[in-house]
C-alpha cells in the first residue's frame, strides 16, 4: 500500500511539474508570436510610402543605394530584404533598395586595358575605381584580365568597379640557374643569354680556387625569378 501511495504521488507531481512546463512553453510561443509581425510588400511603392508601411506594423525602414532596375520605375522600392511574407520581431530593419530604373551607367569592358587606361575609362564613363587586386597570369603583364561588375552592367553615377591585374605573366617566371663553380666568363655569357641581366662581379680571396671561379650569387639559385632580373656575381680571384 505504502508502495502505491508513492507512486501516486510521484504521478501527481510529474504531471505537475510537466503541466507547469508546457504552459510556460505555450505563454512563450505565444508572447513571441504576438511580437512577431509579417514584413507586408512595399516593392514598386515610393520610398516614404513604403517606409510608413513598414513603421505601421512595427518594422524600422532603413534606404540602401540605389540599384538599377528594369522592372521598377526610378524613384521606387526596386527591392526589399527581407523578403515580403518573412515575420520578423517588432523594431527589426527592413532594408530598401531604391530604383534607378534603366537610367544607370553601362560599365565599360576594360579586359585587356593596362590599369591607367581602365581608371580614364571609368572617369568617362562617369565612374570610379573600386578595390584592386593583383595575380600572376597568363597573357600580357599588367593589363586587367577580369572586372565586377561585368561589362554592360548598371551603375549609379560614381559606383565603383573592381579590377583584377594580371601583375607579371606567368611565362616570363623562371628558375634562378646556379652559377655557383663556373668560371665567371662563362657564367656572365650564360645569364645574358638566358634572359637575366649581370649587375656586376665582386672579386673575393678563396684560397683553393683558382681566380675567376663564381663563389657565391644573388639571388641564389632555384628561386622564382623573372626575365631581365639583374644577378650579381662574387668570384674567387
Amino acid at each position: 500500500m505504502k508502495g502505491g501511495k508513492l507512486l501516486a504521488a510521484l504521478a501527481v507531481v510529474t504531471g505537475i511539474v510537466l503541466g507547469a512546463a508546457v504552459a510556460a512553453w505555450v505563454v512563450l510561443w505565444l508572447s513571441l508570436k504576438a511580437s512577431a509581425v509579417r514584413v507586408p510588400a512595399v516593392e514598386g511603392q515610393p520610398p516614404e510610402a513604403a517606409a510608413r508601411a513598414l513603421q505601421a506594423v512595427g518594422l524600422v525602414p532603413r534606404l540602401q543605394e540605389p540599384v538599377p532596375d528594369a522592372t521598377h520605375p526610378a524613384g521606387t522600392v526596386a527591392r526589399q530584404r527581407p523578403v515580403a511574407g518573412f515575420q520578423l520581431k517588432r523594431g527589426s530593419t527592413v532594408l530598401l533598395y531604391p530604383s534607378l530604373g534603366t537610367a544607370g551607367l553601362a560599365v565599360p569592358d576594360l579586359v585587356g586595358l593596362p590599369p591607367a587606361a581602365a581608371a580614364v575609362q571609368l572617369e568617362q564613363a562617369g565612374l570610379a575605381e573600386g578595390e584592386h587586386a593583383e595575380v600572376q597570369g597568363e597573357g600580357t603583364a599588367m593589363v586587367v584580365i577580369a572586372q565586377s561588375p561585368a561589362p554592360g552592367s548598371l551603375l549609379p553615377p560614381g559606383g565603383k568597379v573592381s579590377l583584377l591585374i594580371n601583375r607579371q605573366a606567368r611565362e616570363n617566371r623562371v628558375v634562378m640557374p646556379d652559377m655557383v663553380g663556373e668560371p665567371v666568363d662563362v657564367a656572365q655569357n650564360l645569364l645574358s643569354r638566358w634572359g637575366f641581366r649581370v649587375d656586376g662581379v665582386q672579386p673575393v680571396p678563396y684560397p683553393g680556387l683558382p681566380a675567376g671561379v663564381v663563389v657565391k650569387q644573388t639571388p641564389m639559385a632555384g628561386g622564382p625569378a623573372s626575365l631581365g632580373t639583374g644577378v650579381v656575381l662574387w668570384a674567387s680571384r
